[in-house]
């Protein structure tokens, strides 16, 4: 009984963290494009950078799939965190009333 009870609580462990690294991977996949072909932009479209890119991919994917809980306890204090920065939420302000005023005047309504 015991066993059961261990085996149910380890397949739902892992296929929380299938599901939340099947969730992540196309902003994986745009992070890692975007971090090694920056790095190396002479590299871009060759066969050896599509490897690392991979490579960086896959590490990420499996961390989430075995650490999720702590993934997610990182992720919700660096929200937090950043939720509090003065300077951001101020640059998010003006961005936003920018917008606003790029949509009014194209909308002609002032």
């Amino acid at each position: 009984m015991i066993g059961l009870i261990i085996a149910t609580a380890i397949t739902g462990y892992f296929t929380i963290g299938a599901y939340s690294a099947w969730k992540l991977l196309p902003r994986r996949w745009e992070k890692a494009r975007l971090k090694n072909e920056s790095r190396f932009p002479s590299m871009k479209g060759t066969h050896s950078i599509e490897g690392w890119i991979r490579e960086d991919v896959m590490l990420k994917t499996l961390g989430v799939l075995t650490v999720w809980p702590v993934m997610i306890a990182i992720n919700f204090f660096t929200t937090a965190v950043d939720s509090t920065d003065p300077r951001a939420r101020k640059r998010e302000m003006d961005e936003r009333e920018q917008h606003i005023r790029d949509l009014e005047r194209e909308l002609g309504i002032r």
